[in-house]
């Protein structure tokens, strides 16, 4: 298993799950290994390692930068290992509630200071989910946020994400690209 108990416990909900099912995937997952139970789970990673690690482990990995939109978004569940930037999970978070059918699942785990609880809370208020955090070794926590009602999109506007998908024009010594 992964040296991260946050990891470690959406692990287990990942591998117990059976329905389509979209893993944003940052750097936290520790290479740990995935039971082949897990078909349908299609897995979104902006890094290059991670997507080739898990390639190699025989799961349909796209890498990107967490752009919903750019896929067949038939899930009933999103699992997210919070990262460490704001804007990121911010980003996630929306997107997620946004696309998920109501009574779909969105999955966070992380630690309490990284934020879990203020993000656990935000994510809630947006979809009227009841609270329901599972505790693991270490002081790890599992959300499973409930979709109860549709977001309004003034709401989703009201979780800042800084435009995280949106690329941006950048000049480093006389080069230009889009990042």
């Amino acid at each position: 298993m992964s040296s991260d108990p946050a990891m470690e416990l959406m692990l287990a909900e990942i591998n117990q799950r059976s329905e389509p099912m979209l893993w944003c995937c940052d750097e936290q997952w520790g290479r740990a290994l995935l039971s082949q139970s897990v078909v349908p789970l299609q897995v979104l990673s902006h890094r290059c390692d991670t997507v080739s690690a898990l390639n190699e482990q025989g799961l349909k990995v796209e890498l990107g930068d967490y752009d919903f939109e750019a896929l067949d978004f038939n899930f009933k569940t999103v699992a997210y290992r919070i990262s460490k930037e704001r804007a990121l999970v911010h980003h996630i978070i929306k997107q997620s509630l946004k696309r998920l059918p109501v009574g779909g699942e969105l999955l966070l785990s992380g630690f309490k200071n990284e934020g879990f609880k203020t993000y656990v809370d935000k994510a809630r208020a947006l979809v009227g989910a009841p609270k329901q955090i599972s505790k693991g070794r270490g002081g790890a926590m599992l959300s499973r946020i409930q979709k109860q009602i549709e977001p309004t999109q003034a709401d989703l506007d009201a979780l800042k994400d800084d435009d995280d998908g949106k690329c941006r024009k950048v000049a480093v010594n006389g080069f230009e690209f889009y990042s």
